[in-house]
């Protein structure tokens, strides 16, 4: 098994922040979302196509699209405060550094 090394300015253990979120958010997204997706697809076609797997493509395609969308929202928002925060401790270091 590969040590992890840990830099200095980084928190270790469970007080360290995400700046990421990955594959299980994005299969509970479309668990989720498959749902509201299949109805969504079923309501929108043909009663002739509604027997065969045309709603179910759609949910898959909509679910799909819709938790990636979700997983990319939530990951920006993540990195733009993990960046912000690291921008404040610079500043406040050498706001330090400067008494």
């Amino acid at each position: 098994m590969a040590k992890q090394t840990v830099k200095k300015d980084e928190p270790k253990g469970a007080a360290a922040s995400r700046d990421s979120v990955g594959w299980g958010f994005w299969l509970t997204c479309f668990a989720v979302l498959y749902g509201p997706a299949w109805y969504l697809g079923y309501r929108s076609v043909y009663e002739s196509d509604r027997d065969g797997f045309v709603p179910w493509v759609i949910a898959l395609t909509l679910a799909a699209i819709g938790a990636g969308l979700l997983s990319m929202i939530l990951n920006r928002t993540l990195r733009s405060r993990a960046e912000s925060a690291k921008k404040q401790a610079r500043h406040d270091k050498k706001k330090q550094a400067k008494k």
